[in-house]
C-alpha cells in the first residue's frame, strides 16, 4: 500500500473546489485516509468513485474538545446518514461516502456563505496581521541602513502580492455567491 501526502492549498470559499479534487484523486487511486494541519494524507486503492463533503465550520479550540456542540451534532447527523467523518483541517470538515444512495448533506447555502465569510474574515485578519508584522520590521531595517529599499522589501512585495490576490480572489468569489444567493432567493 503506497502513501502520498499532498499540501493543503485551498481557501475557505475554495472547499467545493477542495471536494471535486478529492473525488478525482480516489478516481485516480488515492484515497483520503485522514487530515493533517498541512497535508493531506492519501493511500493507494483500486480507482474508484467516491464521494465527499467538505463543509466550513467554525475551527475547534486546541484547548476544549475536538467538537463544539453544534459540530459534534452535524458530524452525528452525517455519520447516520451514512456519510464517513475523515477529520478536519482548520475550518474544513471533510465526509465521505462510497454508497451512491446516500443522500447529500450539505449546509444550507446561507449559512454555508456565512460560515465561510468567517473563515475568510479571520484569515483575511491574520494576513493583515502578518504583513503589518512584516512591513513594520523592513521600514525598522530600512531606518537602521538609511536606505530607502533592502532585501527586505522584496520580500514585503512578494507578500504583498501574495496578499492581494489572495484576499483579491475571495472578494471575487464573494461577489459571485451574492449574485447567486439572490438568484436563488
Amino acid at each position: 500500500m503506497s502513501k502520498k501526502y499532498v499540501m493543503i492549498n485551498f481557501l475557505a470559499h475554495e472547499s467545493d473546489a477542495l471536494k471535486n479534487y478529492l473525488e478525482d484523486m480516489a478516481l485516480q487511486g488515492w484515497k483520503l485516509e485522514k487530515m493533517g494541519n498541512v497535508f493531506l494524507h492519501f493511500t493507494s486503492c483500486p480507482p474508484h468513485p467516491v464521494r465527499y463533503c467538505v463543509e466550513i465550520m467554525e475551527r475547534p479550540s486546541v484547548y476544549a474538545s475536538n467538537q463544539t456542540p453544534g459540530q459534534k451534532g452535524y458530524r452525528e447527523f452525517c455519520e447516520e446518514a451514512g456519510w464517513d467523518y475523515v477529520g478536519y483541517s482548520g475550518y474544513f470538515h471533510i465526509f465521505r461516502t462510497e454508497d451512491p444512495d446516500v443522500p447529500d448533506v450539505e449546509t444550507d447555502p446561507e449559512v454555508r456563505f456565512q460560515h465561510i465569510i468567517q473563515a475568510e474574515n479571520s484569515n483575511s485578519k491574520m494576513i493583515a496581521l502578518l504583513f503589518g508584522l512584516i512591513a513594520l520590521l523592513n521600514l525598522f531595517a530600512c531606518y537602521q541602513n538609511r536606505s530607502v529599499f533592502n532585501v527586505n522589501g522584496l520580500c514585503l512585495l512578494l507578500l504583498l502580492g501574495a496578499s492581494g490576490y489572495t484576499i483579491g480572489s475571495f472578494l471575487i468569489w464573494q461577489r459571485r455567491a451574492d449574485i447567486s444567493l439572490s438568484a436563488a432567493g
